[in-house]
């Protein structure tokens, strides 16, 4: 939480590394990220693949993390999120954001994009997709104002396999009212 807050006070881009791995059950929502931030959960000791900085939403949480306006290119990087009542992630008002190897799973909707947001990239290049899987409503909800957004090389639905059902509860990507989404990989 500390983290959030210094990383939103700060002039500039910021970076939030960890130096151990582990659950945080946070009591109450955290900040939404107001600043470019890179969230790396690849920094974690031991960090192999699969995410060891796990946020449970434990059913407190709305949002596990909330990407807001001014956070023009950030990332979040290898992050399990789960438990949240809306989204693991929700991005809202701002463009060029990236989700990479992130696992979330049994949230409302794994990632929720909404209001005038733009050029969002869940997942990426091969290795790079997350796992979405697992989730009450929707794997991924884009209902934004804005479009260009892509979708590629995640496990949707399963397991970090892919050889396992883990099916999202109603559609594992959901578009409203979107044009030019790229979903691929």
């Amino acid at each position: 939480r500390a983290a959030i807050v210094e990383a939103n006070s700060n002039a500039g881009a910021d970076t939030i590394e960890f130096s151990v791995a582990g659950t945080l059950t946070p009591a109450s929502e955290y900040q939404p990220l107001l600043s470019e931030i890179t969230i790396d959960g690849t920094t974690a000791p031991a960090y192999a693949g699969t995410p060891l900085i796990i946020v449970d939403g434990a059913s407190v949480l709305d949002f596990g993390l909330t990407l807001g306006l001014f956070s023009e290119n950030s990332e979040v990087i290898a992050l399990e999120i789960r438990g949240c009542n809306t989204a693991g992630i929700g991005i809202s008002s701002t463009s060029f954001v990236q989700i990479r190897q992130c696992f979330l799973r049994a949230n409302l909707d794994g990632v929720s994009v909404f209001g005038a947001t733009g050029n969002v990239t869940i997942g990426g290049a091969d290795g790079e997709g997350n796992v979405i899987s697992g989730n009450t409503r929707h794997g991924i909800l884009i209902d934004s104002g804005l479009s260009d957004h892509t979708i590629s090389d995640n496990f949707i639905g399963t397991d970090p396999t892919g050889g396992t059902d883990d099916g999202n509860g109603e559609d594992g990507i959901h578009l409203v009212s979107q044009s030019n989404v790229t979903v691929g990989g």
